[in-house]
C-alpha cells in the first residue's frame, strides 16, 4: 500500500470531519484550522491518519491525532515530522501535546516530546484544548517538542 502525506485543504474538510467523528474525536473549529492539518491517505484516497495543531502566537497545540491501527511506526514518524515542519513554517517554536494515555508517553518521547507542566502551555491554548478542559479524566500528560 502506498501512503501519501499532504497538507489538508478546504476540499478535505468533509472527509477529515467524517474520519475524526468515526474515531470519536472533536471536530470543533475544524474548518478554521484545516490549513494546520496534515493527512495521510492511501492510493484509494482513503484517510489513514490525521494530525493538526491550533496556534496561539509562537506556540501550538497538537490536536486530532487519529491513526488507523494498521499504520506502522515508521509511517507515524513521517506524519509527525510533517506536522512539526508545518508548525515551524507557521512560526511555531513551542509545540505541545496533551494526552491521557500513559502508554503513549514513550512513543511521544521517541518523537522528541518531553513531559512539561500544564502551566507551560500558554493560557490561550489551554482554553482551546478540549482534553485540558475535561474534568472526568484521571491523569493528563502535557508534553512539548524538543529538538
Amino acid at each position: 500500500m502506498n501512503e501519501r502525506i499532504q497538507l489538508a485543504t478546504m476540499n478535505d474538510v468533509s472527509r477529515v470531519n467524517h474520519f475524526l467523528q468515526k474515531a470519536d474525536v472533536s471536530v470543533e473549529d475544524l474548518e478554521c484550522h484545516i490549513e494546520h492539518f496534515v493527512i495521510m491517505e492511501n492510493d484509494k484516497k482513503e484517510l489513514l491518519a490525521t494530525v493538526g495543531f491550533q496556534k496561539e502566537g509562537a506556540s501550538g497545540l497538537l490536536r486530532s491525532l487519529v491513526i488507523v491501527p494498521s499504520l506502522t511506526q515508521e509511517k507515524i514518524l513521517m506524519l509527525f515530522k510533517s506536522v512539526v515542519s508545518l508548525a515551524k513554517e507557521n512560526g511555531i517554536d513551542q509545540l505541545f501535546l496533551v494526552t491521557n494515555k500513559e502508554a503513549s508517553l514513550s512513543f511521544f518521547e521517541l518523537l522528541h516530546f518531553q513531559i512539561v507542566s500544564k502551566e507551560s502551555i500558554p493560557i490561550g491554548l489551554q482554553e482551546q484544548s478540549n482534553l485540558l478542559n475535561t474534568h472526568n479524566v484521571d491523569k493528563l500528560y502535557v508534553m512539548c517538542y524538543q529538538e
